[in-house]
C-alpha cells in the first residue's frame, strides 16, 4: 500500500548515505503502509564486495520510521569503516616496521 511521504526525505537520506559511504553500489529506500497503519520503511545498501545493510523498522509515523532505519544503516556503515581503518592502519605499521 502506498503511503503519502515526502519525495525529498527520501532523496535526502538517499543522498547523504552516498555521502557517508561512496563506496555503495546500489542504495534503496523504501516506505510503505502496512495493513495495521503503521509505516514500514526499508533501506538496502549494497557495496563493493556484495555485502549487503539491511535495515526494516516500524513506526507510526513515516518520518520516525525513516529515521530509525537510517539510524540503524548508518551504524552498519560505521562499524564496517572503522574495521577498513583498522586494517590499513596494520598494513602501515607493517610497512614502517620492515
Amino acid at each position: 500500500m502506498k503511503c503519502k511521504i515526502k519525495k525529498n526525505n527520501v532523496d535526502r537520506v538517499k543522498k547523504h548515505l552516498f555521502k557517508m559511504f561512496p563506496h555503495a553500489k546500489k542504495i534503496d529506500v523504501i516506505v510503505r503502509k502496512t495493513p495495521n497503519n503503521e509505516y514500514e520503511s526499508k533501506i538496502l545498501v549494497l557495496t563493493p564486495k556484495n555485502k549487503i545493510f539491511f535495515a526494516v523498522k516500524k513506526d507510526n509515523s513515516t518520518q520516525r520510521a525513516l529515521n530509525k532505519s537510517y539510524a540503524a544503516i548508518i551504524r552498519q556503515i560505521h562499524k564496517v569503516k572503522t574495521k577498513w581503518n583498522r586494517m590499513k592502519s596494520k598494513e602501515m605499521s607493517f610497512l614502517v616496521s620492515v
